[in-house]
């Protein structure tokens, strides 16, 4: 009797570590904003997953298969410069 109980309690905590609740993203209309206003682009397109400070830690992070990128490393990933797409640089 007493192992049957074991075994249920090994059983319930496993399965109780196993439910931890996946976030749930709520989807909606996407909101249009002004080309000439970079921080609100970042921040209504971006934000979600990357996080504000562009750490990749946003509220939707939790729930994607591959962790965002940390835009704050950027630079360091590419030499000490911040890449540029501008011709003629």
């Amino acid at each position: 009797m007493i192992r049957h109980v074991l075994v249920a309690a090994v059983v319930l905590a496993f399965s109780a570590g196993a439910a931890v609740a996946q976030p749930k993203i709520e989807k909606g209309p996407i909101k249009q904003v002004p080309v000439s206003d970079a921080p609100l682009m970042f921040n209504t397109y971006c934000a979600v997953c990357h996080g504000k400070e562009g750490k990749g830690n946003g509220p939707a992070a939790a729930a994607l298969s591959k962790v965002p990128a940390d835009l704050t490393r950027i630079s360091a990933r590419n030499g000490g410069k911040f890449p540029d797409l501008t011709p003629g640089r």
